[in-house]
């Protein structure tokens, strides 16, 4: 009895550790953190990247420069040094078989040939314009349909994904340089010109450098997504339009051939 009791005790406390987890992913924000290095002496740029949940307790980081990325676990808001995952090493693909000429492909070439005259034959028998006219107009009434019954919750829902995913931090740091002092100089005013505006989430802090040609610049941004508001948001949109699509189904019952609207 006590093994038995002991055992439910072990099932309500693990599906109370799930559920609390469950709940946490969907209201705490989860941590998106992308990081591009300058493009030095012709090579391509070095992409960081993380994704972080439960307030970086766990996530997962990518690295990677022009094809080669390495995909590493992260704990505790560090990555850790092992397993890694490698993508992109450059073996090249081996070659694939051509594939036979089907037959079949002529059977179905002569059986949509034989469909088209049909429905040519069908248009001329309609007449020469009131066929293409007709096919015209319900084209148009069905997208019209749509739109009426998408568009409004589909503009609700957009107008709230800068709710679901924003910008939390971005920073730009490095030096820079280019062949013409007077072109770096202009470059580095607009810039002071930017940061007079004192942007609390957008930090700019680049030097030029007026000796050399250089381009050593590495922008960073901290993203934050809110799983559990976009469900929110989806549902809403979805019972929206559930709504609406009822509502149109009780029109189209009520509003006989015959009868006055």
């Amino acid at each position: 009895m006590e093994i038995l009791v002991g055992l439910l005790y072990a099932m309500l406390y693990t599906l109370g550790g799930l559920s609390g987890a469950l709940v946490a992913l969907l209201v705490l924000p989860v941590s998106i953190r992308v990081a591009v290095c300058g493009r030095p002496a012709g090579d391509a740029p070095a992409v960081e990247g993380a994704v972080s949940v439960w307030l970086g307790l766990l996530g997962v980081a990518a690295a990677g420069r022009g094809s080669r990325w390495e995909l590493r676990p992260r704990l505790l808001g560090r990555a850790l040094p092992g397993p890694v995952l490698r993508l992109g090493s450059g073996s090249g693909a081996r070659s694939k078989p051509s594939p036979e000429p089907d037959r079949r492909a002529e059977d179905d070439g002569a059986t949509t040939e034989a469909g088209a005259l049909a429905e040519e034959a069908a248009g001329e028998a309609e007449g020469p314009v009131e066929g293409p006219v007709r096919r015209v107009r319900d084209a148009v009434k069905r997208v019209c349909r749509i739109l009426d019954l998408v568009g409004p919750p589909g503009l609700s829902l957009v107008r709230s994904l800068p709710r679901v995913l924003h910008v939390r931090r971005g920073v730009v740091t490095g030096r820079f340089g280019f062949a013409d002092p007077g072109q770096t100089g202009l470059v580095f005013g607009c810039l002071q010109a930017l940061s007079a505006h004192r942007w609390r989430r957008l930090k700019v802090r680049l030097a030029p450098d007026w000796l050399g040609q250089e381009m050593d610049v590495k922008g960073e941004v901290l993203l934050h997504f809110y799983l559990g508001l976009l469900l929110v948001y989806a549902a809403r949109c979805a019972a929206q339009m559930a709504w609406r699509w009822i509502g149109l189904r009780i029109a189209a019952l009520t509003w006989l051939p015959g009868t006055a609207r």
